[in-house]
Parts: structure tokens; sequence; C-alpha cells
């Protein structure tokens, strides 16, 4: 008797996000507290948007993410 595994691929993200991090990070320099848990909000939700191909490039990631630190209340 023959046994077939399958394997099958595991996901792996279409973008690294690595540099988000990175940016984060910049972004939250002299930040108050409110700014900087936006940061880590706006991070989390760029991040599934980049693994899921919703970004051509880093760059329109980038841009979106600063975009979205820029207009939210708790960092005017």
């Amino acid at each position: 008797m023959l046994c077939a595994i399958l394997v099958f691929p595991t996901r792996t993200p279409l973008m690294d996000t690595a540099f988000l991090d990175r940016l984060a990070t910049q972004l939250k320099v002299g930040k108050n507290a409110a700014c900087r848990r936006a940061i880590e909000r706006i991070l989390v939700r760029i991040k599934a948007h980049c693994e899921s191909g919703q970004y051509q490039t880093p760059t329109d990631a980038e841009n979106e993410f600063r975009r979205l630190v820029e207009t939210d209340l708790a960092c005017k």
C-alpha cells in the first residue's frame, strides 16, 4: 500500500515588511504616547495589507503608512 503525503506550500508574504517596522520606529520619535499607540495600530493594518498583496511596491505601502499617521487625530 502506498501512502501519499500532500505537502502544501506555506503562505509566504508577498512583500517583506521589515521596512515598515523601521519606519514606525522613526515616526514614533518625539511623539506622545497616544500617537505612538496609533502608529502601532496603523503598522499592524499596513502589514496585513502588504501580506495580502494590496500594495504594488514598498513605496506605496510607505506612502499609505505616512498618510494614515499624518491624518490620525492622535498624531496631530
